[in-house]
C-alpha cells in the first residue's frame, strides 16, 4: 500500500514536471513572438548633402561623416551606424568615424517594401551574408539568425517582421529571429491591417498549384484560419478595426463571399462585395442585383434591386419601378421624413437632411433637436454644431438649436488633437480661438497668423504674440521653449529676443521668426533672406538663405536647412 502511494506521489511529480515544462516552453514561445517596434521620434543622425556627395550630422550640426561619399544609408535615425558607400564599396562607421561590424560580411540595410513610416529602411535589424546566405544581426552586432536564408526582406505593411527565403519557399520572422508562421509558402503577404500599429496584422500565404495561385490566412498569432490552397483570392476588411476578428472577402471560381475568422458567413455566390465603413454593412450583387448583409451574416435587404445606396443611417433600395427606403437593422421605413439621417461622432446625436436639402438634428430618440433649416450642417464637438448659411457664411449652434456665433465667418474649425476651435474671417483677416468645452472665446486678433506645433498654437500679428496650449490656456514663451535662454518678442512687426528677466537680447529687427524645433534652432528672416539661431541667443548663421531657394518654412540643424526631394530627407547649406 505504501509503495503504491509512493508510485503515485512520483507519478503526480513527473506529471507537474512535465506540465511546468510545458508551460515554460509555452511562454518562451509565446514571449519570442511578442517584439517591440523602435520609437523614432527623436532623431540623432541626419544626411548631409553637398555638391552631389553624401555625409552624417547630429542633432547639434556637427558633422559625425565627411561629405564624401557617393550615399548613405541611416537605416535608425536613432543608432550611430551609417552605411557608406562609393562605386559600390561598403564602409560602416559609428558615431566615433570607427569601422563596425567587421566580424560579418557584406552587411546591407533592409529596405521597406511598402512604406509603413518616413524612414526607408528596417529600423530594427540588418542582414549580413555568408556563403552567398543571409542572416539577421541587430544594431549593436549581434548576431538574431545564422545565415542559413537565400534571401531576406521586408514584410509589407508589418513592422519588424522578415520575409526570408529558403529551398525557393518563403515563411516570416519576427526582430528577434522567431518564425511567426510554421510553413513556408510561395509567397507570403502582409494582410494591410492597422490598428496603432501593425503587429496585429495578419499573413495572406499564396502558393501555385497548377500553374494557378491559391491563397490562404494565417491570423497574428500564428493559426491558420485558412488553408493555404483554399481560395482564389483573399483581401481582409481592415476597416472594420477588430484586432481578435477577421473579416475576409475571398473568391472562388470567380464568386465572392465572406468569412469572420475561419466560420463562412456569406457563400460565394456573388459577382461583386463591398463593405460600407460608415454603415458597418456589406453590399453584394449577383446578376445585376444588389442586397444588403450585416456583420453576422444575415441578410437584411434582399438582393432584388437595381441599386443600393448608403445615405448615413438610411440603405435606399432602387428598384425598376420605385425606391424603398430601410433603416441600418433593415426595418422598412413607411414615413419618410428625411432623405437621409448622417451619423456624427457623437452617438448621441445624428444630422438630417429633408428632400430639400435643409439640414437639421436629432438625438437618440428621434427627436428634433435643431430644427432643418440650414444649407448644411456638421458637428463640431462635445453639443455643438457648425452651420452655413445660403451665402455660404459660416457660425456655431448648440444641441438646442440656439446660435453662440452667428454665420458670418469664413472658416470654422477643429484644431486637431486639441481642445480648440478655429474661427476666422478673411475681410478683416480676423483670427479667434474659441474652447471646445464651452465655446468660450480665449483670443481674437485682426489680421494675425496662426502657426500649430506638437502642442501649442502661436498666433502673430504686428504688434501681438500669443501662445495658446491644446489645453486652451494662454502661456508665455517661456512656458514653451523650457530650455531656452532667449525668448522671442515682436515690436512694429519685428522680431527681437529677451532674456528671462524680461532684458532685450537682441534687438527686434528681424521680419519673421519660427519657433524653435526640437533640436533647440529657430529660423529667422530679413530681407526675404533666412538664417537660424539656437536656444542660448547664439546667431549660427545670418539670413542668408533665398526663400525662394529653400522653403517659406525652413526647419535648420545648425548651419544647415532641411530638403525633402523624391521623399528623401536630407539637410543642407
Amino acid at each position: 500500500m505504501k509503495k503504491n502511494r509512493v508510485k503515485l506521489i512520483i507519478i503526480l511529480l513527473i506529471i507537474i514536471a512535465i506540465i511546468a515544462v510545458a508551460i515554460g516552453i509555452w511562454l518562451s514561445y509565446k514571449n519570442s513572438r511578442d517584439y517591440d517596434i523602435p520609437n523614432i521620434s527623436e532623431e540623432k543622425y541626419f544626411l548631409l548633402y553637398e555638391n552631389g556627395k553624401y555625409g552624417v550630422i547630429d542633432a547639434n550640426g556637427d558633422i559625425i561623416v565627411e561629405v564624401n561619399y557617393d550615399e548613405i544609408q541611416i537605416p535608425n535615425p536613432t543608432k550611430p551606424v551609417f552605411l557608406c558607400m562609393n562605386e559600390n564599396k561598403i564602409n560602416i562607421y559609428n558615431e566615433k568615424k570607427e569601422n563596425i561590424f567587421n566580424e560579418y560580411n557584406n552587411v546591407q540595410a533592409i529596405e521597406i517594401q511598402k512604406n509603413t513610416g518616413s524612414n526607408n529602411f528596417d529600423t530594427s535589424c540588418l542582414k549580413y551574408e555568408e556563403n552567398s546566405k543571409y542572416g539577421l544581426i541587430s544594431f549593436d552586432g549581434k548576431k538574431i539568425t545564422k545565415a542559413i536564408y537565400d534571401d531576406i526582406k521586408s514584410l509589407n505593411n508589418k513592422e519588424g517582421e522578415f520575409l526570408v527565403k529558403k529551398d525557393d519557399k518563403y515563411t516570416v520572422l519576427n526582430l528577434k529571429g522567431t518564425k511567426m508562421i510554421k510553413d513556408y509558402y510561395d509567397n507570403v503577404t502582409g494582410d494591410g491591417y492597422y490598428n496603432e500599429n501593425y503587429k496585429k496584422a495578419g499573413y495572406i500565404t499564396e502558393n501555385n498549384v497548377e500553374n494557378k495561385l491559391k491563397y490562404g490566412y494565417i491570423n497574428y498569432e500564428g493559426k491558420t484560419l485558412i488553408k493555404s490552397n483554399s481560395y482564389d483570392e483573399i483581401k481582409r476588411i481592415n476597416e472594420i478595426k477588430d484586432d481578435e476578428n477577421v473579416y475576409l472577402i475571398v473568391n472562388l471560381d470567380n464568386k465572392y463571399g465572406v468569412l469572420k475568422n475561419d466560420e463562412q458567413i456569406i457563400e460565394c455566390k456573388y459577382d461583386n462585395i463591398e463593405y460600407n465603413e460608415e454603415t458597418e454593412l456589406i453590399k453584394v450583387r449577383n446578376e445585376g442585383k444588389y442586397g444588403v448583409y450585416n456583420l453576422d451574416g444575415n441578410e437584411i435587404v434582399p438582393v432584388e434591386n437595381i441599386d443600393i445606396v448608403f445615405r448615413g443611417k438610411r440603405i435606399t433600395a432602387k428598384k425598376t419601378n420605385n425606391t424603398i427606403e430601410y433603416d441600418l437593422q433593415g426595418n422598412e421605413i413607411k414615413d419618410n421624413k428625411y432623405k437621409m439621417i448622417l451619423s456624427t461622432e457623437n452617438p448621441e446625436y445624428s444630422i438630417t437632411v429633408t428632400k430639400d436639402n435643409k439640414y437639421g438634428v436629432i438625438n437618440t430618440n428621434g427627436t428634433e433637436v435643431v430644427e432643418n433649416k440650414y444649407s448644411y450642417l456638421k458637428y463640431l464637438d462635445n453639443n455643438y454644431f457648425a452651420i452655413y448659411s445660403d451665402d455660404n457664411k459660416i457660425g456655431i449652434i448648440d444641441n438646442n438649436g440656439s446660435v453662440i456665433l452667428e454665420p458670418k465667418y469664413d472658416v470654422v474649425q477643429e484644431i486637431e488633437g486639441s481642445n480648440l476651435i478655429q474661427v476666422s474671417m478673411l475681410e478683416n483677416n480676423l483670427l479667434e480661438i474659441y474652447s471646445k468645452e464651452n465655446m468660450k472665446q480665449i483670443i481674437s486678433i485682426e489680421n494675425a497668423e496662426m502657426y500649430q506645433y506638437d502642442n501649442y498654437i502661436r498666433i502673430v500679428s504686428e504688434n501681438e504674440l500669443e501662445y495658446i496650449n491644446f489645453n486652451g490656456d494662454i502661456i508665455s514663451a517661456k512656458d514653451v521653449f523650457k530650455d531656452a535662454k532667449i525668448f522671442p518678442i515682436i515690436e512694429d512687426g519685428k522680431w527681437g529676443f529677451e532674456d528671462i528677466d524680461g532684458n532685450i537680447k537682441i534687438l527686434p529687427t528681424y521680419d519673421k521668426f519660427l519657433d524653435f524645433n526640437k533640436y533647440g534652432y529657430a529660423s529667422i528672416q530679413k530681407d526675404g533672406l533666412w538664417g537660424t539661431i539656437d536656444k542660448d541667443g547664439n546667431i549660427i548663421i545670418q539670413p542668408t538663405y533665398d526663400e525662394n531657394k529653400v522653403t517659406s518654412k525652413p526647419d535648420f540643424i545648425g548651419k544647415y536647412y532641411k530638403v525633402n526631394m523624391n521623399g528623401k530627407n536630407y539637410y543642407t547649406k
